[in-house]
């Protein structure tokens, strides 16, 4: 299966955030000139680093970024963060199809170059905004429509259930490798 970008959240802390921030947005899939188009990018006590040179790649427009800074910060300056919202988000104003207003900057009073509970509470509450939900699926949705298991690619737990339901239990016992369960389930298919 192909990768999910939209599933994907780079994040870091002061060079980290740097490193999240510059690409995230400016890489391209591999062997594509199509950029990653994540789900999102946490900037914490960062910065956007090479900021002249900086180039959003297509496909990268529109990725939310959240980007939290202390107030106080003594090694990366909370300016840098307006600096940061500001290049990126005048050029993606520039870009077709970009959305100069995914980039949000959260501040926090009192904070030196470290991390607070609300910020890691507020980090917490971008994730849930920007990661889709993974669809439920039941294991009636994933079975064979001849109500046939394959036992190779059974869990552990799955074979013992299924060794279970069909009277196998006392066979099973001693058994330690996944091996030998899965062995004992095709010599004793219907």
């Amino acid at each position: 299966n192909p990768l999910d970008y939209s599933r994907i959240v780079l994040a870091g802390f002061s060079q980290g955030g740097a490193l999240a921030l510059y690409t995230g947005m400016t890489q391209s899939r591999k062997q594509s000139t199509v950029g990653l188009g994540l789900g999102g990018i946490t900037v914490m006590s960062g910065y956007l680093p090479r900021s002249k040179a900086f180039a959003i790649a297509r496909g990268s427009e529109k990725t939310q970024i959240l980007h939290c800074h202390g107030e106080q910060d003594s090694v990366v300056p909370v300016q840098a963060a307006a600096l940061s919202k500001e290049r990126v988000s005048s050029l993606l104003k520039e870009t077709s199809g970009g959305n100069e207003n995914s980039y949000e900057v959260k501040t926090y009073a009192g904070l030196d170059h470290s991390v607070a509970i609300d910020e890691l509470n507020d980090v917490a509450a971008f994730l849930k905004q920007v990661i889709p939900p993974i669809p439920i699926t039941t294991q009636a949705d994933n079975a064979p429509e001849d109500d046939e298991v394959d036992p190779t690619k059974m869990s552990v737990k799955q074979l013992r259930a299924e060794i279970e339901k069909r009277g196998l239990k006392k066979e099973s016992r001693g058994m330690l490798e996944k091996s030998d369960l899965v062995n004992l389930l095709l010599q004793n298919q219907n």
